[in-house]
């Protein structure tokens, strides 16, 4: 039994959660409480199931594993075909993390229509975990676009305030689904191009896979100016980030964690195997290009987060600043990779870049899910009108205070292993062009500062007059981020748990 779960996990993990929505949905007729413990046991059991594909992964190749592949519609070259790789088998094992955790916290920080939200929190779900690991271009593009249902509904209907949370959806919607179309055409261009949608080949069926196809650098580069948009705004890339603090500041907090935590690495997972399948076209727009492009993004980002008086929109800035990161290591690894004396580097900027999706995701969890327990019991999310909050909330102060340091990649939580490997690798990358790629420290100075000067003006000091009253929330909601707290540590003392997954699927990308 446990043989057949283990060769059909990756099609057990897509299903689970969609069968799950909707019997959440029915469920919801009769009782909400009913329906949202059921919806995160759903979450626990895809967690325990990410845990188990860890478990069984074999990192010592660049096979993709758990492979099952199935005709669809092969008369257009559409098949479901599903694997893993160590980069994608990273990223489910943060879906599975921050589903379950927001799940949980969720409980405690949504208060109406419960059921139904958990309803369309499980299709989420359903969405990521299919982008991650489906080997159809195709498949690949429906799983892309159905996160965007469930989010769009999360953040306009479950929003504090309903006229702006309705808005934030729609720009959301608009700004990603117009960059989803982009990249359609560009998938669909390389179709006319190779005759097939499938990232690598499926022998049993006789069907050719991009990873073995060489394909003119002129055609790569048109793919490439054509998928890259939608990889770009979910990243995103400054100018088409304007939809991400508008989101999250209008989304509650447990839906602003699986945006930052889980939404984003979609953008950053795209732009590594678009290196992979079209390395050349991708070359061709580094520099000077991309690379200035990631540079001033993590400064710009670093910068204007520093002035928010909103502590959702800091973070939200703080969450565009480190996937600027991310973006700067793959084109700095793109770069390097055609220089074989510098492929070393590339190899460590990719698996940085990774490892960097992976420590964000679950430190921006906790900070967003730490800015909704603020603003639930407090009241207000301005940063101006808080004071002293310490001596009357000192669990959340503690929590606070190490998400403030994991964001600012201090020793030894994970956002430390992760940054260190991704700066080592990417400004070695550049090392022709040190000077530019040495200001993007600047970002991780200045996320550090802001975090701790929003420590010292909200917990702080003496207490304000007006926040008297303000008790601490209760232990039961505070436990779902106590408990994220034990990866971030645990990942950080022991990065080769993660390094070592991801270390033989980037050799092949190179």
């Amino acid at each position: 039994m446990l043989n057949v779960l283990i060769s059909h996990i990756l099609t057990v993990m897509i299903i689970i959660p969609l069968i799950g929505s909707i019997i959440t949905l029915l469920l919801s007729f009769k009782s909400n409480k009913i329906a949202s413990l059921f919806a995160i046991l759903i979450s626990l059991i895809e967690l325990l199931l990410s845990i188990i594909l860890i478990l069984n992964f074999n990192p010592q190749t660049s096979d993709f594993q758990f492979q099952e592949a199935y005709a669809w519609l092969p008369q257009v070259g559409i098949y479901y075909h599903v694997g893993v790789d160590g980069i994608s088998a990273v990223l489910v094992l943060l879906c599975g993390i921050v589903s379950f955790i927001s799940a949980w916290a969720a409980y405690y920080q949504i208060e109406h229509k419960k059921g139904l939200y958990y309803a369309v929190f499980l299709l989420f779900e359903t969405g990521v975990i299919g982008t991650f690991v489906t080997l159809n271009l195709i498949v690949f593009y429906l799983f892309w676009e159905l996160v965007l249902i469930p989010m769009f509904f999360m953040i306009g209907e479950w929003g504090p305030v309903r006229e702006r949370a309705r808005y934030a959806a729609i720009k959301f919607f608009i700004f990603t689904h117009v960059g989803s179309v982009l990249m359609l055409l560009g998938f669909i261009y390389l179709y006319a191009v190779t005759g097939t949608f499938e990232m690598i080949p499926i022998p049993n069926l006789g069907i050719t896979g991009l990873s073995t196809i060489s394909i003119a650098k002129d055609a790569q580069l048109i793919a490439v100016l054509l998928i890259f948009w939608g990889f770009a705004v979910k990243l995103p890339v400054i100018p088409l980030h304007t939809w991400l603090p508008l989101a999250h500041g209008e989304a509650p907090a447990p839906v602003s964690a699986l945006l930052a935590g889980l939404l984003l690495k979609m953008g950053g997972y795209g732009f590594i195997r678009l290196i992979w399948l079209l390395p050349d076209g991708f070359y061709m727009l580094v520099w000077p290009y991309l690379i200035i492009l990631a540079v001033v993004i993590s400064v710009y980002s670093a910068f204007v987060a520093m002035i928010q008086r909103d502590i959702k929109y800091l973070v939200a800035y703080t969450s565009i600043c480190h996937m600027s990161l991310v973006f700067f290591a793959v084109v700095a690894a793109a770069y390097a990779r055609a220089i074989p004396d510098l492929r070393v580097f590339a190899r460590l900027a990719l698996i940085g870049a990774v490892f960097e999706m992976f420590a964000h995701g679950l430190i921006i969890s906790l900070c967003f899910l730490m800015a909704g327990i603020l603003h639930h019991y407090v009241g207000t999310r301005d940063i101006t009108k808080l004071s002293g909050l310490a001596k009357k909330m000192p669990w959340s102060a503690t929590l606070w205070t190490f998400g403030a340091l994991a964001a600012g990649a201090l020793p030894p939580l994970v956002g430390f292993a992760a940054e260190i490997t991704l700066f080592i690798g990417a400004i070695n990358c550049l090392i022709e062009s040190f000077a530019w790629s040495m200001l993007v420290l600047i970002s991780p100075v200045i996320i550090i500062a802001y975090f701790i000067w929003f420590i010292q003006r909200a917990y702080l000091g003496r207490i304000s007059p007006h926040l008297e009253k303000v008790k601490e929330a209760p232990i039961k909601a505070l436990l779902p981020e106590i408990v994220l707290t034990i990866p971030i540590f645990l990942f950080g003392v022991f990065p080769y748990l993660i390094t070592d997954l991801i270390n033989t699927a980037i050799l092949s990308i190179l």
